[in-house]
């Protein structure tokens, strides 16, 4: 068998509607990304976590079984708004180099078998995507970088600090 015929797990998600949509209306599914499931330590329901953590669009920081990590948003990050907190919500504990980092999601997905043959690279201007799934008749899937959204995610962050420093 070779590398690109190795079959492989990712952890899905979705960031859900676009937006707001008429009263009673189901939003729209957004895109599904998903991570390397060698990357994922840990999936957390939003209804296990203290109830000041499971409040939309919670970041900063979460305990998880004694640890302090640092936990981000993934809507707010990769779309601009708070994550809703549906019956699909729950939060991702990742490995990075680093050390681990909880990633808050509005909809888990499941799990997905991909080949590896199956993944393309991503666009030169998608630096927080590793590549993109594009099996026929299958949904795309976008494997996110998760060290590269924590960085994007640090700068702004620091950016943001400056700035009110400054005022």
């Amino acid at each position: 068998m070779t590398t690109q015929d190795r079959v492989v797990q990712l952890v899905t998600f979705r960031l859900e509607g676009a937006g707001a949509c008429e009263a009673g209306a189901v939003p729209p599914a957004g895109p599904m990304f998903g991570l390397y499931i060698r990357q994922v330590e840990e999936v957390l329901p939003v209804s296990s976590l203290p109830a000041s953590r499971s409040v939309a669009g919670a970041s900063g920081a979460i305990q998880v079984r004694g640890s302090t990590l640092p936990m981000l948003d993934a809507t707010r990050e990769l779309a601009g708004r708070a994550s809703g907190s549906g019956p699909g919500a729950g939060v991702l504990i990742v490995r990075l180099e680093s050390g681990s980092v909880a990633l808050l999601v509005e909809a888990l997905s499941g799990v997905r078998r991909i080949r590896l043959s199956e993944v393309e690279d991503a666009a030169a201007d998608a630096e927080l995507l590793l590549g993109v799934t594009a099996a026929p008749g299958r949904e795309p899937i976008l494997l996110l970088d998760v060290e590269a959204l924590v960085s994007i995610s640090a700068r702004r962050s620091l950016g943001a600090l400056r700035v009110e420093s400054d005022e």
